[in-house]
This record gives C-alpha cells, sequence and structure tokens, in this order.
C-alpha cells in the first residue's frame, strides 16, 4: 500500500495569507489595535493537544499579558535569532525542534 502524502505548507504562502488578513484588517476595517481583554487562557499539553479520542486531562494556564510581553523584545532583535523560546512554547503554538520553528 502506498503512503499518502501528507499535505504541507507553504511558509510564503502562509505569510502572504497573514500578511492580506492584517492588512484587511487594518486598511479596510481600520483596526490598528486590540485590546486584551481576557488574559488568562488554557493550555493544552503536547502530547494531549491532538488527541481528539478523550478530553485533555492536564490543563495548564497561560496568560496572554506574559506572552505579549515576551514576545516584544523580537521586534527589538536585529539578527531575529531566538533565544530560549521552548522555555514560552504555547504562543501561538510555535516551537523550535530540532532546530526548525514548528506549529503545533
Amino acid at each position: 500500500m502506498a503512503s499518502e502524502k501528507k499535505p504541507e505548507v507553504k511558509l510564503a504562502e502562509l505569510r502572504a495569507i497573514v500578511n492580506l488578513i492584517f492588512d484587511h484588517i487594518q486598511t479596510d476595517l481600520k483596526i490598528e489595535s486590540i485590546p486584551l481583554e481576557q488574559d488568562m487562557y488554557w493550555e493544552v499539553p503536547d502530547k494531549q493537544r491532538l488527541e481528539m479520542m478523550a478530553p485533555p486531562s492536564d490543563l495548564h494556564i497561560g496568560q496572554l499579558y506574559d506572552d505579549w510581553e515576551f514576545l516584544q523584545p523580537f521586534l527589538k532583535t536585529v539578527t531575529r535569532s531566538i533565544v530560549n523560546v521552548n522555555a514560552r512554547c504555547s504562543i501561538a503554538s510555535l516551537c523550535w525542534r530540532d532546530n526548525r520553528a514548528v506549529i503545533l
């Protein structure tokens, strides 16, 4: 039996789509900022994130304010090098594995 090829998302295409969405929000809808009205969210551990047959049993609490504060310095970083992202892997489920970004 031939194995099915898993679909891939090209980062250039994803970037273009995300940019179109943000362009629409800023240009057409005239929205320049989003209030962070709710600070806390449930964080699901990696091993349970994609398990659809059972509800997550080991939930953690994340904070948008802390996540945003963590991300702000990246705007000022010239090299855009990411250090210690694994410590804050909950941010948009973006993690580094084997020296590459992985969206979970």
